[in-house]
């Protein structure tokens, strides 16, 4: 049973970590949107926020 409950939290903070970098793509592409720079640069700064996040989420995961 410990077991389970050890997946289910792992599971519950990959989602959380799924919605923090979600929220740092949008905030990264809403503000690069607000200097003025193209919607496709805004979409690329955002997805770029986004993955960087990610990664770091999951990296910490592991551990």
């Amino acid at each position: 049973m410990g077991a389970v409950v050890l997946v289910q939290t792992k599971v519950l903070l990959l989602l959380i970590g799924v919605l923090l970098s979600v929220v740092f793509g949008l905030i990264a592409a809403i503000l690069t949107r607000m200097t003025g720079a193209s919607l496709a640069a805004a979409a690329l700064k955002g997805g770029g926020a986004f993955t960087a996040s990610m990664l770091v989420w999951i990296g910490l995961l592991s551990l």
